[in-house]
């Protein structure tokens, strides 16, 4: 029982932070984001402080982990205009470089097996596993029967394609070191689950990293029996009998004409509409040209999308967080130092992977080769996507990353000296220290935006505009730096202003002059701006509001120039109606967002006066 209460432990935090804690719906509810944090933060001190089952190490992974705070430091001193925006990213890797040590101790301590790990990571997915099914199948018994994109508990079909990609290898080899028969059965039956919602999650990027493992796991198991050399196979082929053999050569056809089969569609894929490969080459362009502006430092963690907006019109491209491909990512926000310790990071899994590989006996070689096979097609899915944004499929990453990187007892790697030194309090100390800040540093976030969202709440769903707008701004003293907080601000009076209340104009132009200098890149902000300034008679204010966009959205300005809207007409009936579709959406929080098309404020579905024109033309 004493062995078993890790495993209940770990399988029951991650299936929570899986099926809710971790993804987008849980972290956008102030009362799970708050609950999480807590959870969390006691767990961690918890491996800090307790020291019995828990061993300090150093590995050649821990080495690489000092270049990424390095990395990390060097990149916010070099970008502190962008600091508040930097501090986002900053807190999610603290998180998970704090999270990384503790499960790392505690599997070179013993308190928990490689198979607690393994195990936990397939029970926590069977929640993820059962809501993709389901939605699956009710696609396919609608009305019109409609083949839909899975998202499980994830909200997004790529994120649930970049967890399935690590838990299926792994599925498998468990499947293999099972006696069992009915263990046998439900690990069947979950591997073909989780073949049928990565296929259907037409994922392309998760689909060739599903492969890239899959092939890689072969592989892994075929050095292991000896089978990857010429006299392996022949000996091999030599023990099959006649039948077995014509098997094997039925096997192998139809594999070779299903990877024909395969390949074909999946270039046919990008002749879909919005599947072309044009949608990414621009943003790996953008990606590339951040780097190439500072190759040293980059622009700092989470400052890609705003580097995108910057670099490319929007509309009519869309906005994106990311580069979809993680090593340009990296290049754009973290530069030359970033890609170092990212390499660095690959080295030091490889050469511990291959010394945990020949270390392990038959049974745990195979457990190895499930969770290597499954960091492989992490790695690879993130070559032309990055669903490790949402943090669910990073936990996924970590926990699949320690079995391999960390050795259990009787293969600790560290030297006497190493162990002393790492063991000391004051090195216990730095991790409670780092604890706290990050734990003081989340709930302080976390309560500013609880208070922001009960705010927007009450007034969507009593149609108090003003005063909402009005309370936002005591939320907005206690973080004045996070533009969204203005922007939802200006949002609420321009919908006042539009439906009949003209003395919230002001404090829609204010807001949005306020985020238009905290985030300049953005093309909303501005448009609104310049809308909310024409409707308060300011000609020359509205001018000024535009010249941005004739960098940021040059069509924009032609659309609006010719149509009389900036970009759709404001709908006031669609964003508020109490039983709205929108406000149970995972997006909940942006409510006046989706509610204008495109984050327009009305005023900017109005034509703009002539004079506005010859301003700006002047």
């Amino acid at each position: 029982m004493k062995l078993r209460l890790p495993f209940i432990v770990l399988a029951g935090l991650y299936a929570y932070l899986l099926a809710y804690g971790a993804t987008y719906n849980g972290m956008l509810n102030p009362a799970s984001q708050v609950g999480t944090i807590v959870v969390l933060g006691l767990l961690a001190l918890a491996v800090l402080v307790i020291r019995r089952g828990i061993r300090p190490g150093v590995t050649l992974f821990d080495a690489s982990l000092l270049f990424w705070i390095g990395a990390f430091a060097l990149s916010t001193l070099a970008n502190l205009d962008d600091f508040r925006r930097i501090s986002i990213g900053l807190w999610f890797m603290g998180a998970y470089l704090l999270g990384i040590t503790c499960l790392t101790g505690l599997l070179r301590g013993g308190a928990l097996k490689r198979t607690h790990v393994l195990d936990a990571l397939l029970a926590g997915g069977v929640l993820m596993v059962v809501f993709g099914g389901a939605q699956l199948s009710l696609g396919l018994q609608s009305a019109t029967p409609t083949l839909v994109r899975p998202v499980g508990t994830l909200g997004n079909p790529n994120s649930l394609a970049g967890v399935i990609v690590v838990l299926l290898p792994i599925a498998i080899t468990r499947l293999l070191t099972v006696r069992a028969p009915l263990g046998r059965v439900l690990l069947t039956v979950y591997a073909l689950a989780l073949l049928v919602l990565l296929a259907a999650s037409f994922s392309r990027g998760g689909w060739i990293g599903g492969f890239t493992g899959l092939v890689v796991l072969g592989l892994l198991l075929a050095a292991r029996g000896g089978y990857l050399s010429r006299a392996g196979v022949s000996r091999w082929w030599g023990a099959r009998s006649g039948r077995g053999r014509g098997i094997v050569v039925a096997v192998v056809a139809a594999g070779i004409v299903g990877l024909v089969a395969g390949a074909i569609a999946f270039t046919g894929t990008f002749s879909l509409g919005g599947r072309s490969l044009d949608l990414r080459t621009f943003i790996y362009e953008s990606a590339i040209t951040q780097f190439a502006e500072r190759p040293l430092t980059g622009h700092g963690l989470f400052t890609f999308g705003a580097g995108l907006a910057r670099l490319n019109p929007t509309p009519p491209t869309e906005p994106h967080s990311h580069a979809h491909n993680l090593p340009l990512n990296v290049a754009a926000e973290l530069g030359l130092v970033g890609l170092l310790a990212l390499g660095l990071s690959a080295v030091a899994i490889i050469v511990l992977a291959r010394r945990a590989l020949r270390a392990a006996s038959s049974r745990e070689y195979r457990l190895l080769a499930g969770a290597c096979a499954g960091i492989v097609a992490f790695a690879v899915h993130h070559l032309t996507d990055q669903p490790a944004m949402n943090p669910a499929v990073m936990v996924t990453l970590l926990l699949a990353l320690v079995v391999v990187i960390a050795p259990e007892p009787d293969g600790a790697e560290s030297s006497g000296r190493a162990k002393s030194i790492i063991s000391r309090m004051p090195v216990r100390l730095a991790g409670i220290v780092a604890l706290a800040v990050l734990l003081l540093t989340g709930l302080s976030a976390s309560l500013t935006y609880s208070a922001y969202y009960d705010t927007l709440v009450g007034g969507v769903r009593d149609r108090a505009y003003v005063p909402a707008a009005d309370a936002l701004t005591d939320i907005i003293a206690r973080d004045p730096d996070y533009a969204p907080y203005h922007f939802q601000q200006g949002m609420l009076y321009s919908v006042a202003a539009a439906e009949g209340d003209a003395s919230a104009l002001s404090g829609a132009a204010e807001a949005f002059a306020a985020y238009t200098r905290l985030a300049p890149d953005y093309t909303f902000g501005w448009a609104n701006l310049a809308g909310v300034r024409a409707a308060l008679g300011d000609a020359s204010g509205a001018a000024n509001a535009l010249r941005p966009l004739q960098t940021l959205a040059p069509d924009m300005l032609v659309h609006w120039r010719e149509t009389g809207i900036a970009y759709r007409p404001y709908d006031p009936d669609s964003p508020f109606a109490a039983d709205n579709p929108l406000l149970p959406n995972i997006h909940s929080v942006q409510w006046l967002m989706l509610g204008v098309p495109r984050v327009f404020a009305p005023q900017a579905s109005d034509p703009l006066p002539d004079a506005v024109w010859a301003l700006l033309d002047g």
